[in-house]
């Protein structure tokens, strides 16, 4: 997605098997690629801390399939309290959202237990009726009007435009990456050495572990078998 300059990249839980440091890294490096390029990064995402969380400029809950929030990602936790919804103390904002989901862990505030919303269709009813889904439809009739009238595909032609005059020598036109397949190879190539280098211990200890295990290896056998024909 880097290489081709994607304006819209999608990211299914990308940081699976990742530890919260390089989570965090990977996350903030997608926020930054969203500022300088004007990029727009739709993330699917588990556990995130709230470090990670507040990285993002907007939020989705989806309930069996059904959109019940869509709008800034800090005012999320507030909507789903205001609803009548209790979150925990030191409860991460990701966690709080994703247990409004799971009738088994969610929780509700204190005198809204029999008015808070319980199935997907309650919810998606009382979204719909809400003032920040009202708010949403007004920045899309927004968005639209300042499109009409063939403006949009003058966009789409200005961005292809604009992805052209930066793909390199030696690139199709028609191609979606900026560079050409001879030049990703070469720079995967030079990644793979400086990252290889900036790392010898992880390089050198399994050629020097491989080289003692074959030596005691060689060593080992032969001097077994001339101890069994003896």
């Amino acid at each position: 997605m880097a290489l081709a300059g994607s304006a819209i990249a999608a990211w299914d839980n990308s940081t699976r098997g990742l530890d919260s440091a390089t989570a965090f890294t990977f996350t903030k490096s997608l926020r930054q690629t969203a500022d300088l390029t004007g990029s727009t990064h739709a993330v699917a995402i588990y556990q995130a801390s709230q470090a990670i969380y507040d990285l993002f400029d907007r939020a989705v809950v989806l309930y069996e399939g059904r959109e019940i929030y869509y709008g800034p990602a800090s005012t999320a936790k507030a909507y789903f309290e205001t609803m009548g919804w209790y979150c925990m103390p030191r409860q991460t904002t990701g966690d709080f959202l994703t247990s409004i989901t799971n009738p088994s862990e969610r929780q509700p505030r204190e005198g809204f237990e029999g008015k808070v919303p319980r199935t997907p269709d309650d919810f998606e009813t009382y979204w719909r009726r809400s003032q920040e889904y009202k708010d949403l439809q007004g920045e899309i009739d927004a968005y639209r009007q300042s499109y009409a009238d063939g403006a949009q595909q003058g966009e789409v032609d200005k961005l292809r435009e604009g992805k052209q005059d930066r793909q390199v020598k030696h690139t199709r036109k028609s191609s979606p990456f900026i560079v050409s397949p001879a030049m990703q190879i070469r720079l995967n190539i030079i990644r793979a050495y400086r990252l290889a280098k900036n790392d010898m211990a992880s390089t050198v200890t399994p050629v020097i572990g491989n080289i003692i295990m074959a030596l005691v290896r060689n060593l080992w056998v032969p001097l077994g078998s001339y101890e069994r024909i003896r």
